[in-house]
């Protein structure tokens, strides 16, 4: 049966219904293949110029994309192989000219181009209008890093703005339990579509409005986030163009919570990236972000503590040393007093020594002057006398004067050492018949009778061995000599 495209050529003037009126069915295949055909034989290497969008390169190798008009859209292709011989690869948003064939895609009914080049004509429209917006924002100061709120180290509780369905909250609540488990509150939104805008402003603003001690509600209270994460998984420029509308871009900019911007992927880029905190390349990025590894925080503490222990440690041990020097260093009390003794006589003795050399000088002059002239040389030392006299005299008294300081300071000082201060405590001082100090029990069992100093006199005592007369025989003969060395005041 002959194609389609041959019996249109054989018949070009007659309708194609008025053609196929007589045959017999044809089979869907067929008839899809008579399209292909004619299709391809039609719109052959044939330019087609707009603007892509939805660019997206399949697992299969082949890439795939849309170009489009503010009327019409057109199914692209380009084929694994022509990739590489493409002299510029098409990006979402780019205006291009793409060179190709008008093909079919039998399994779906569907027309695309099949592309063999493509040419840029310019940026697209939804392009421009976005870095108009980024340019009139970025006079504004809102992209200003001055603006941008640093994110705390440990937050308690996490908002995030989000879909409640998909991938991407899961990915974030999943990495934030293995790095560091806090609190997590969703505010579901739309993240592509007309609403989008409107509910990613109202989910920002809202979170804003919660007080600082929280929010009541009747299922329970409701704290103010720290951090602030808004995110959608990647998509094309058209899916991701609610987060370049200016009202998200200010009110991300007014935030007073630090945001985490994740829209996309890595290679997308919308203008809430730029008046955010911080970007982050995707959801799981800001949740990475956001928290900390809490075991390395732990090894972190556990290093902080072993090294202020050591610190401490190093302190003790420094400190100790240095009293240890000082003690060494520290003279005597003995020492002390000894050095101003001696201090003290060399004073005393260079004062005698000034005495007696002035003395003598006056001696040698006297005995130098004239005797034909005795009046004169008289006088001259009366002058001297009276001249030197009044300062001399000071200098006496001052010497005195700080002599006699310093010996009441010392003997002051030597007295509070004197065993008579020990005596008045309540102490004795025990001594044999001959003036030896008695300092142990062995010594006092050899001796007869001891003498027992107090504090306002003696005493004489028979050691505890001894019979009792003989103790009294040598007291009474101890006395009796006594007596005779000091004799009788009533003899004549």
């Amino acid at each position: 049966m002959p194609l389609h495209s041959e019996l249109l050529s054989q018949y070009p003037s007659e309708e194609p219904s008025t053609i196929f009126k007589d045959l017999e069915p044809l089979s869907v295949q067929a008839l899809s293949s008579s399209i292909k055909l004619l299709l391809e034989t039609g719109y052959k290497n044939i330019k087609v110029k707009g603007e892509i969008s939805d660019c997206k390169l399949n697992s299969s190798g082949h890439l795939y994309f849309t170009i489009k008009d503010d009327k019409a859209n057109l199914a692209c292709v380009v084929w694994r192989g022509n990739i590489i011989n493409l002299l510029n690869k098409p990006k979402d948003g780019i205006e291009v000219v793409c060179t190709g064939t008008v093909s079919t895609f039998a399994g779906q009914s569907k027309y695309q181009l099949v592309v063999k080049q493509v040419e840029l004509a310019g940026i697209g429209e939804k392009l421009k209008a976005k870095e108009e917006l980024r340019r009139k924002l970025l006079a504004e100061g809102l992209f200003d890093a001055s603006r941008k709120k640093p994110l705390p180290y440990l937050p308690e509780n996490i908002g995030v703005i989000t879909s409640n369905t998909g991938a991407v909250i899961k990915d974030i609540m999943h990495r934030i339990t293995d790095r560091f488990p806090v609190p997590v509150w969703l505010w579901s939104v739309k993240v592509q579509g007309q609403t989008c805008p409107q509910e990613v402003v109202a989910a920002i603003k809202g979170f804003n409005s919660i007080p600082k001690e929280g929010l009541n509600t009747p299922s329970g209270k409701i704290p103010r986030p720290d951090i602030i994460i808004v995110a959608r998984g990647g998509g094309s420029i058209d899916d991701l163009w609610g987060f370049n509308d200016e009202q998200v871009v200010r009110a991300t900019a007014a935030s007073d919570i630090p945001i985490i911007s994740a829209v996309g992927h890595e290679t997308d880029t919308t203008l809430i990236d730029f008046a955010s905190s911080l970007r982050a390349p995707t959801p799981t990025g800001a949740a990475e972000k956001a928290v900390p590894v809490l075991a390395e925080e732990v090894l972190k503490l556990e290093d902080k503590s072993r090294r202020l222990l050591q610190a401490l440690k190093k302190l003790i041990d420094n400190n100790e040393k240095v009293l240890s020097s000082t003690k060494l260093t520290m003279p005597s009390l003995e020492k002390i007093i000894n050095e101003h003794l001696q201090y003290l006589e060399d004073k005393s003795e260079r004062l005698d020594n000034s005495l007696k050399f002035y003395c003598d000088k006056c001696e040698l002059r006297l005995k130098q002057i004239n005797l034909k002239e005795p009046n004169l040389k008289i006088n001259q030392c009366e002058k001297d006398l009276i001249k030197v006299a009044p300062s001399l005299d000071n200098c006496f008294k001052e010497i005195v004067r700080k002599c006699e300081t310093n010996l009441n300071r010392y003997g002051d000082l030597l007295n509070s050492y004197s065993y008579e201060r020990v005596l008045e405590r309540g102490f004795a001082i025990v001594q044999d018949k001959d003036g030896n100090v008695i300092s142990n029990v062995k010594i006092a069992k050899e001796k007869k009778i001891l003498d027992i100093q107090f504090v306002d006199g003696k005493i004489s005592a028979c050691v505890e061995n001894l019979s009792r007369e003989s103790s009294i025989r040598e007291l009474k003969k101890k006395r009796n000599s006594s007596e005779d060395l000091q004799g009788n005041l009533f003899d004549v």
